[in-house]
C-alpha cells in the first residue's frame, strides 16, 4: 500500500490523522456487506464516508468540526461526480453516484444560565421541547389519542415505541414560565392513564414533567413512572 500521497487523498488535506482509504476498505470487506449501514462518529476527513460509499454501504457520519465543511463535504462530492479518481475508486471500478443529506444539529432543548441554573430553552417554544423530548427518548409522537377534555387546557404530548411487539408509552406535560403550572392531580392522571391503555395497552408508561404531581401514592399503577425535568435530564448529563 502506497501512503506517499496519503494527506490528499481524496483531495482534501488532513495531516497526521487521515486514515488510508485501502486500510478502511480492508476493514469493511472483513465487517460488512454490500447495503450494510456503517456508522462513523468521529467523521475527520470523510475517508469511512468515502469509501462506504464506493463500496455501495449505507452510511451515516457525524462530525463537529469546521472540516465538516471544508474537508467531507467537497470530498463526498467529488466521489458522488466520479471526480474522485484516488484510493479505493479503480479497485471498487467507482463511477460515480448515489447522494447524501446534510444536516445541522439544532440548538439543544436544555440550557444552562450565567448562574449555573439549569433549565429548558423555552426560545425553542413549549410545542418544539415537548416532541423533542419525547423524540429523545426513542418515542414517536402518536396524535390519535383520544385524551380526557377535562385533563388541561394545553393536552400533553403522548408518543409510543415497540420492542419485541411490547409497546411503551411516553407522555410529556410541560409548564412554561409564563404558565400558571398548574398541579396535575390524581384524577386527571389516572384519567390519563386510561385513555393511554385504551388506545395501545402499553406495558409501562413513563410521564416527564415539570408541573407539581397531585398523586396518591397508593393509586399510582405499577407500570406507570413519574420523571421530573429537566432535572432527571441534567442529573443523567452529570453522571
Amino acid at each position: 500500500m502506497n501512503t506517499g500521497k496519503l494527506f490528499n487523498e481524496g483531495g482534501v488535506e488532513f495531516r497526521n490523522g487521515k486514515k488510508p482509504e485501502f486500510l478502511i476498505a480492508r476493514i469493511l470487506n472483513m465487517m460488512t456487506s454490500e447495503g450494510d449501514l456503517v456508522l462513523d462518529t468521529f467523521g475527520g476527513s470523510g475517508t469511512t464516508f468515502s469509501v462506504a460509499h464506493k463500496m455501495n454501504r449505507r452510511w451515516i457520519g457525524i462530525e463537529i468540526g469546521k472540516h465538516a465543511y471544508t474537508h467531507i463535504i467537497p470530498r463526498l462530492v467529488a466521489v458522488i461526480s466520479g471526480k474522485d479518481s484516488g484510493g479505493v475508486t479503480s479497485l471498487c471500478s467507482w463511477k460515480g453516484g448515489g447522494a447524501f443529506k446534510y444536516y445541522h444539529l439544532g440548538e439543544s432543548i436544555i440550557k444552562v444560565d450565567s448562574d449555573g441554573h439549569g433549565d429548558f430553552n423555552w426560545a425553542l417554544g413549549r410545542d418544539f421541547i415537548e416532541k423533542s423530548l419525547l423524540a429523545t427518548y426513542d418515542f414517536i409522537l402518536d396524535e390519535s389519542v383520544q385524551l380526557p377534555g377535562s385533563l388541561l387546557s394545553d393536552p400533553p404530548k403522548v408518543g409510543f415505541y415497540e420492542v419485541n411487539n411490547i409497546a411503551m408509552a411516553g407522555i410529556v406535560s410541560l409548564a412554561s414560565p409564563d404558565d400558571n403550572n398548574e398541579p396535575l392531580d390524581n384524577d386527571a392522571i389516572l384519567d390519563l392513564i386510561a385513555a393511554i391503555h385504551t388506545h395501545k395497552s402499553p406495558q409501562s408508561i413513563t410521564f416527564f414533567t415539570n408541573r407539581g404531581v397531585e398523586l396518591a401514592y397508593d393509586s399510582k399503577p405499577e407500570d406507570v413512572e413519574i420523571i421530573k425535568v429537566p432535572h432527571a435530564i441534567f442529573a443523567e448529563l452529570e453522571r
